[in-house]
């Protein structure tokens, strides 16, 4: 879809990834959860979110948002 509209694709999975390779704090958190066999929370999940919805949001792209959210209840 996102191909078709011209849209970018803000990927939750990617985002944590790159996250993680960048060795940051929240990265280091979320490897923790992976570790634990939990999901990465809520929060850190959101705020690389939202930094991405803010670049695109500031460059006047449109956006579609995949695979989230990504806890299960």
């Amino acid at each position: 879809m996102a191909n078709l509209f011209n849209w970018t694709k803000i990927s939750c999975s990617d985002l944590l990834y790159k996250e993680c390779k960048k060795d940051t704090n929240i990265g280091k958190k979320i490897i923790a959860d992976l570790n634990n066999k939990s999901y990465a929370k809520d929060e850190y999940v959101i705020d690389l979110i939202k930094k991405e919805i803010a670049e695109c949001e500031r460059e006047h792209k449109s956006w579609i948002l995949e695979g989230f959210p990504r806890t299960k209840f």
